[in-house]
């Protein structure tokens, strides 16, 4: 019974694996598509430039797809605790009626709601190498932490609050095996990877690369720099890999449950031929070795006890 359980749960992991491959191998594919054209253009804008901003706007929206996706009412990719959609729709507002869209507008613009600090204003085209540099900070502190914890109005504006209503901490999928081994994975590289792929998308997404004629400017917005500043293909570089990574993780996952399924499923059959000898013994043929094996204990508890009661004196 407790195999046969076992099994079941098994069989709902596995559906639950199968839906997180092939979400995660559609984000893989749109990413990879908007790699290919921005690759294209990382040192200056060529004729496939303009198609740019339309490729990351759609993997926003296959990113969005893919990953809310649900089983039996709950969101895979959601986490325990999560009831609503992962990924906000980039037009949809959050509790607040901030819809990501709003927040990369505002990010772009120097607005009283969200004020910049870099003393630089409205940066729809970057200029110059400083403008790139400020516009990529200011993706920064949305995306990958700063405005989460700056406290209100400005937490609003961030990948916490209005881009990705998931767990940020947590598990991804688990399950315990019959050994009592927990097979898990955990949310942290997912997400990170999320981060990174969402916050290029939107920075391609909201700059036309054709308007700037700043070659410094476009560089440093596409490719960084040397201290640690990532552009937007940087940023998609390194998603992609965490989204590749968990893949093969869950892939991994996976593979262990397998064997520990073909397991007990062998230890099933053996129970079951068990369980058919049991009942298919003939009651007396049984009752015949029974008490066959009775008379021999009765004569061995005989034998041992004269043995006992052997005395020198009689």
């Amino acid at each position: 019974t407790e195999n046969q359980a076992y099994i079941q749960s098994v069989s709902v992991f596995n559906q639950r694996i199968d839906l997180i491959d092939a979400s995660l191998a559609d984000v893989e594919e749109a990413v990879n598509s908007l790699v290919e054209v921005a690759a294209i253009n990382a040192a200056s804008p060529l004729d496939s430039a303009s198609t740019v901003q339309l490729i990351a706007t759609n993997v926003v929206d296959r990113l969005t797809t893919a990953l809310n996706v649900e089983v039996g009412g709950r969101y895979l990719f959601g986490g325990a605790e999560v009831s609503g959609p992962p990924v906000q729709d980039r037009l949809v507002g959050n509790g607040g009626g901030i819809s990501p869209n709003d927040v990369v507008g505002e990010v772009i613009t120097d607005t009283a709601a969200f004020p910049s600090t870099d003393g630089l204003g409205d940066l729809p085209i970057p200029g110059s190498l400083a403008e790139s540099t400020a516009l990529l900070e200011r993706f920064d502190d949305v995306f990958q932490g700063a405005n989460s914890i700056a406290g209100p109005p400005i937490e609003d504006y961030s990948f916490e609050n209005t881009f990705f209503n998931g767990e940020i901490s947590g598990t991804l999928i688990d399950i315990r095996l019959p050994n009592n081994s927990v097979q898990r994975e955990e949310n942290d590289l997912l997400v990170q990877g999320l981060r990174d792929i969402m916050q290029a998308a939107y920075i391609l997404s909201s700059v036309d690369l054709e308007e700037i004629t700043d070659d410094d400017a476009y560089v440093q917005l596409m490719t960084g720099d040397d201290i640690a500043r990532e552009g937007a293909l940087d940023l998609l570089a390194s998603g992609l890999a965490d989204i590749q990574r968990v893949r093969a993780n869950v892939g991994l996952r996976f593979q262990q449950v397998r064997a520990s399924e073909e397991a007990t499923l062998a230890q099933n059959a053996l129970f079951n031929n068990q369980i058919v000898d049991l009942e298919n013994a003939d009651p007396f043929e049984t009752q015949t070795r029974f008490l066959n094996i009775v008379k021999q204990l009765e004569a061995s508890y005989a034998a041992s006890s004269r043995v006992f009661s052997l005395s020198l004196v009689y």
